[in-house]
């Protein structure tokens, strides 16, 4: 073909594709846009971190999750409203039409940064929102949390702290009732003694006083005196009986009630008694309570560790699980760990946690990269007043992906 020729054709060939409609580039689909409409922005990235955590772990049953604005704990500091507190602590966002002042609590806990987050039994994790807002630049950040608080749930803390501290509260009760029954003893025993001293020594005084009036008196004083010493123990014995219980009340009314039901067999006992007993009964305490936090502590290492498991399994890098750790101790302080904490203190949960980084970073690195797009999205049943997301496994009877399900597992069960 000549050039000539070769010219031509390419001018006919550019001018029909010229006057061909250009095909537009494919749209790119967002699978969750349906989930953006009815989640609420500060939920939705938990939503999405939690839900990833499941597609790539095998986990078992619904989990649910939501964003709080303060706790309980952190309201009844601000206010000394404990009713109020308790109910505040798991309510989405109050409005100041509503109510000015669980406004202004939810307001200054979410701005003060408190970090906390939690998972309870009933497999729902609350992520307070001053953490959330301290991690908004760092989703991976955020996502170690929930994959830490979804280990509590996986690996079944709560079930079994519940269970360690009963089975120290019968600990603990047993060694109260040893000790007060030996105090009862120890004091019916001498004060047979001394009653019997008292009286024979009386008794000789007021035969001998016939003849010497000196000795009378002497008799005659030493038993008023022993009266006197044994008023103020009958007398003072509910006043110690209840500095014991107004010190130990609170506490185990709700973490040892057995426990406390004990202290009820201190009734009967002198007040000389009750004070030494005392020394033994909050010495009971502190045992249990150092036990506990062990304990404790032994969870919070074993969820950081699954957590970074499960963070390699959805192919996120564990290392940004060192950004929360930085984040929280920031402003605690916490940097060695006491026999009454509940979490391990800065230096050692780092130390322990760059080991495992360490240790599973060559698995991670092999990881194929996880393809979001490839990941199933999960069924989810969301619940507007509380705003929690509860995610169902995969495959849940009558549950269709990605969207809510309130009410279609019944229709699949009954029909419509």
């Amino acid at each position: 073909m000549s050039k000539v020729k070769f010219l031509i054709l390419s001018i006919i060939l550019a001018s029909i594709q010229a006057t061909l409609p250009v095909s537009a580039a494919p749209k790119s689909v967002d699978r969750y846009s349906e989930a953006k409409k009815e989640i609420p922005e500060d939920v939705y990235p938990v939503y999405r971190a939690l839900e990833r955590l499941i597609q790539t772990n095998k986990v078992d049953g619904p989990v649910a999750i939501t964003v709080r604005s303060t706790t309980p704990e952190q309201c009844e500091a601000m206010t000394g409203n404990k009713g109020m507190c308790a109910i505040l602590g798991d309510l989405p966002d109050v409005k100041a039409k509503d109510s000015m002042i669980a406004w202004a609590v939810q307001v200054v806990s979410s701005t003060n940064f408190l970090p906390n987050a939690s998972a309870d039994g009933g497999n729902l994790i609350r992520m307070g929102k001053s953490l959330m807002n301290g991690l908004i630049d760092k989703p991976a950040a955020m996502t170690c949390v929930v994959a830490h608080e979804l280990a509590h749930i996986t690996e079944g803390h709560i079930k079994k702290y519940k269970i360690k501290n009963e089975e120290l509260d019968v600990t603990t009760a047993t060694k109260i009732s040893s000790a007060i029954k030996n105090a009862k003893d120890a004091s019916n025993n001498i004060g047979t003694k001394m009653l019997t001293s008292f009286l024979i020594g009386a008794t000789q005084g007021i035969y001998q006083g016939m003849a010497n009036q000196g000795m009378y008196n002497q008799a005659s004083q030493g038993i008023s005196e022993l009266n006197m010493i044994l008023e103020d123990e009958v007398k003072g014995a509910p006043y110690e009986n209840a500095k014991i219980m107004d010190a130990v009340y609170g506490a185990l009314k709700v973490h040892a009630p057995r426990s406390l039901g004990v202290l009820g067999e201190l009734q009967g006992l002198s007040k000389s008694y009750i004070i030494r007993t005392r020394k033994d009964i909050y010495q009971y305490f502190a045992e249990h309570t150092s036990e506990l936090m062990r304990f404790s502590r032994e969870q919070e290492l074993e969820a950081d560790a699954k957590g970074v498991e499960y963070m390699v399994n959805a192919g996120i890098n564990p290392k940004s699980c060192l950004d929360v750790q930085e984040l929280i101790h920031r402003t605690s302080g916490d940097k060695t760990t006491s026999i009454t904490d509940s979490h391990p203190g800065e230096e050692e949960r780092k130390a322990k946690l760059e080991k495992i980084i360490a240790e599973i970073m060559p698995q991670f690195k092999n990881n194929s990269k996880v393809n979001p797009v490839k990941q199933p999205i999960l069924p989810y049943v969301y619940d507007k007043e509380t705003q929690v997301v509860r995610i169902m496994p995969r495959g849940t009877p009558g549950m269709q992906s990605g969207k809510n399900n309130k009410s279609s597992s019944i229709d699949a069960l009954l029909g419509n």
